[in-house]
């Protein structure tokens, strides 16, 4: 499958991650939210949960340090757990929109920011601009 590479902390070696195991990363957090759904306050704690925790957890795993991977994980997922509990029960839908709009941005920056490190490699080999990118 089509692999990603990221540095070590406080290193300059490269690690390599696969977009297979991203995928899990996402799905698992999908899984997650939906299963405990009736743990949390109101219909759109679940919907808030469900377009921040999967995609954060993606990114915190896909940029973070090798072998540093499971405490960013569960600092992010946690952290976007917890601060949603602040969220007043009477703020509907407006709240929703604002999120999934700081939620589209911050993947925007993100993405943009770690695309310009970004190694493809397939096969073990590394994939430049020419090469055409199949999944």
């Amino acid at each position: 499958g089509l692999k990603y590479q990221t540095a070590g902390l406080g290193s300059d070696k490269r690690y390599t991650r696969s977009f297979e195991g991203s995928f899990a990363v996402w799905i698992t957090g999908v899984i997650a939210i939906i299963v405990l759904w009736d743990m949390f306050f109101t219909w759109y704690h679940v919907l808030c949960a469900l377009l921040l925790v999967p995609g954060a957890s993606t990114i915190a795993e896909a940029y973070s340090p090798h072998t540093w991977d499971t405490p960013f994980l569960l600092s992010t997922g946690a952290g976007i757990l917890w601060a949603q509990t602040f969220i007043p029960a009477g703020l509907g839908s407006m709240l929703i929109l604002l999120i999934l709009g700081l939620h589209v941005l911050a993947m925007f920056i993100i993405g943009f920011i770690g695309a310009r490190n970004l190694v493809l490699e397939k096969n073990g080999v590394a994939l430049t601009n020419s090469d055409e990118v199949k999944l």
